[in-house]
């Protein structure tokens, strides 16, 4: 007898699964695929507190600290992203709410690191080498006021592809030019 899905027992537990591809979603809307993300883990310190003259201690956690989340993405973000960026540039120091989506091989959402009120700390460029054929990525770090994680919902990723088309970064395609200086 060959066995189908339907004629399978359901399972108790969800299987696990492999985040191979992540997408950032900016006030819930889709923002582009992202290349690669770490951070954003949640801590707090254990506090001891002496009662008396009393041998025991009690304790209690603090206040919950927030990593900063760094974010590896291409040229092929929504505009949002980079007019968020660029109220970063101006100085203007705006703060966003959004997630970063982990999907499966099968681009189904299976979990969702969500921030809260997090601003541009940090922006990096990839170095402009005219040797270098391979592709780059700029590098933004993120601090968020709060980090909440959340089940996926298994919608398909392909949202965040939309009007947005994939764009190859090198860092050899660029053009240096210096105004009195002629070559």
């Amino acid at each position: 007898m060959i066995e189908t899905e339907e004629s399978m027992p359901p399972q108790s537990y969800p299987r696990a699964y492999s985040a191979a591809h992540f997408a950032l979603e900016i006030a819930n809307q889709p923002s582009g695929f992202v290349r690669s993300v770490e951070g954003g883990g949640i801590k707090a310190e254990v506090l001891d507190h002496k009662v008396g003259g009393q041998p025991g201690a009690w304790r209690q956690l603090s206040r919950p600290k927030y990593d900063d989340i760094k974010l590896s993405v291409g040229m092929s973000m929504a505009p949002d992203f980079y007019t968020w960026i660029e109220a970063f540039f101006s100085g203007k120091g705006t703060r966003k709410s959004g997630a970063i989506v982990a999907g499966d091989f099968q681009y189904r959402e299976r979990s969702r690191r969500e921030f809260m009120d997090a601003i541009i700390s940090e922006l990096t460029f990839p170095a402009l080498d005219a040797t270098d054929r391979n592709a780059c990525t700029m590098g933004i770090t993120l601090a968020p006021e709060r980090v909440a994680y959340v089940k996926g919902e298994s919608q398909p990723l392909s949202r965040f592809v939309g009007s947005m088309r994939q764009k190859l970064w090198t860092p050899a395609n660029f053009v240096l030019s210096i105004d009195g200086l002629e070559a």
